[in-house]
């Protein structure tokens, strides 16, 4: 029991600091790891209750079974930041839209590699790319003397260089703004999960 005991987290100072909105995940965790640790104080003691002193028994009935509370808080990883603008805090596997944005914003090369691929096939130009620039974006590029195999109508025309020709496509402009847009979706998603295991 005094194992279990000093490693009880200052519940009270947790639970205060997220009822005035200044707590964070690290509070969430450490309310996590608390009720964990007090489900295992109130198994322990269920098997003696009937020598336990009156009061205790009466405080042990009223703590309950906090196994579902438990499993709600569980989506906070164990690193969990002090505050919750600080983001990536909510656990792989706790929700399939993070995690699929995660995946997009931590492998974009690998996407935009899929997409490239994609358009090779379709063209039959192996050396088509897939590039960037600070002010368009992303666009597909091929060299000036494979331009005549480019379907128009499935790759819109956006610039023609000295040695190459550069397009656009729905497609890529859709992969584009899921890139650049997947890191706040991500943020306001988290928060959003935040805001709902503190109400």
């Amino acid at each position: 029991f005094r194992i279990l005991l000093n490693q009880l987290p200052d519940l009270e100072r947790c639970l205060a600091r997220l009822a005035l909105r200044r707590g964070g995940p690290k509070d969430m965790r450490s309310i996590r790891q608390g009720l964990k640790i007090t489900f295992k104080l109130s198994e322990s003691l269920t098997f003696c209750k009937a020598d336990l002193p009156a009061g205790m028994a009466k405080y042990l009935e009223k703590l309950g079974n906090p196994v579902d509370l438990i499993e709600k808080l569980d989506v906070i990883k164990d690193e969990a930041p002090h505050y919750a603008r600080d983001g990536n805090f909510i656990k792989l596997g706790a929700n399939t839209i993070i995690d699929e944005l995660r995946n997009l914003k931590n492998n974009t090369k690998a996407k935009i590699n899929e997409l490239q691929e994609k358009y090779r096939q379709q063209t039959g130009i192996n050396s088509l790319k897939i590039s960037a620039t600070n002010i368009i974006g992303y666009f597909i590029e091929v060299t000036s003397q494979h331009a005549d195999k480019v379907n128009a109508e499935q790759f819109p025309h956006r610039q023609t260089l000295a040695i190459s020709v550069r397009y656009m496509t729905e497609e890529r402009a859709e992969l584009q703004s899921a890139i650049s847009s997947a890191g706040e979706r991500i943020m306001a998603l988290e928060l959003e999960i935040f805001d709902q295991l503190i109400n």
